[in-house]
């Protein structure tokens, strides 16, 4: 799995390139200041040279301040809050850019490293596949905190910050388990919003599904729901099952070994069927019984649900075991998943909030 480029984050770290669309009251105000700026020059200038010092009308009258005053204070009320409306449109564009380029990094990492981080560490390792400090991570550009909120059946399923070893994740993975990335453009997040494990899943499914402009249920919070910004990643989708088996139909079967990314190899932890899930793109290699230079039977990248049976001293695929599925939704979930165009795989926006990953498929995007 691609490395983020440096490169490619320019346009996440570029300063504020957005068109502020200022209206054409503001070319009128500015053309009036430098009338009234030229005007008063040359005011000081007829002094300057009036021999009495006072002879000649330089300056304004009490009707033309007033007159100039009301003119400053119609154009301001017209033009301050189309600007400041402005101003915040540009900066939930550049957030929402910010966090979906930091999501992708994310991704790139946990499928990189074989690693997925807890909520002290991400920081770090979303910054280094960005080539961005820490601390433009941590903070968004209007200095409010991001928050990294994990799903709380995620320590049930496996413990972070996790590290992918020999025998993977054993136990059933759920779909949707999800990781969110969460900011505001406007008021602070709320301290009952921390990073790390949601406190409920009840309150981490609300947060999942709050749509575009609304504040999630169970809130208290002075913020507007239009400066909330929310980027998910789907932890399932980047899980892949494995079924591994030893056919001891026929009596004395060997033991078939297998390594996973080029380590050690290693025996079935379970007999005679081990099942485990993996990070999508890690290498699996099946070894003949008896180690030796020459034992690799098979080699496969895993990118999606496969199964192998050892008999007569072989690795054999076999047909994948659906009853037996290591991914799996519970009817009581109803947390949404990505539907639609888009959810082959690839990234999606629904009401301006982006998600990443599918039951099936993790998205493989390049990033803006």
């Amino acid at each position: 799995m691609g490395r983020v480029h440096r490169g490619q984050a320019v346009s996440w770290r570029a300063g504020m390139c957005t068109d502020m669309g200022f209206p054409l009251a503001a070319v009128c105000l500015l053309i009036l200041v430098l009338v009234t700026l030229a005007r008063m020059r040359a005011a000081r200038a007829r002094i300057a040279h009036d021999p009495r010092g006072l002879q000649g009308r330089a300056g304004f009258s009490l009707v033309e301040v007033l007159g100039l005053l009301a003119v400053f204070t119609i154009l301001a009320i017209a033009i301050i809050p189309p600007v400041i409306q402005s101003m915040d449109r540009a900066a939930r564009e550049r957030e929402q850019r910010a966090l979906r380029q930091m999501m992708e990094g994310l991704r790139c990492h946990i499928l990189r490293t074989r690693s997925i981080p807890d909520h002290t560490t991400f920081a770090q390792a979303i910054a280094t596949e960005l080539g961005v400090p820490p601390s433009r991570v941590l903070t968004n550009r209007r200095r409010v905190a991001r928050r990294y909120v994990i799903d709380p059946a995620i320590p049930a399923i496996l413990s972070l910050p996790y590290t992918q070893g020999p025998f993977g994740v054993t136990n059933r993975i759920v779909s949707p388990l999800g990781i969110m990335l969460v900011s505001s453009t406007g008021t602070s997040l709320p301290a009952s919003l921390a990073s790390g494990v949601a406190p409920s899943a009840e309150a981490f499914s609300n947060l999942w599904n709050t749509a575009e402009n609304e504040v999630p249920e169970g809130w208290s919070w002075k913020g507007r729901g239009e400066d909330l910004q929310i980027e998910r990643l789907s932890l399932d989708c980047l899980f892949v099952p494995l079924v591994l088996e030893y056919d001891t139909a026929a009596g004395g079967c060997n033991a078939g070994r297998f390594a996973i990314d080029g380590l050690s190899t290693n025996a079935l932890p379970s007999v005679p069927i081990f099942m485990a899930n993996y990070l999508r793109g890690t290498l699996l290699e099946l070894h003949h019984h008896e180690e030796s230079p020459v034992s690799l039977q098979v080699r496969e990248v895993l990118e999606h649900a496969l199964a192998f049976v050892y008999e007569g001293d072989a690795w054999r695929a076999r047909a994948y075991p659906a009853p037996e599925m290591l991914i799996e939704t519970p009817p009581h979930v109803v947390r949404a998943t990505p539907s639609g165009p888009g959810a082959a795989g690839s990234s999606f926006s629904r009401n301006g909030r982006s998600h990443w990953g599918t039951r099936d498929a993790v998205g493989h995007r390049s990033v803006e």
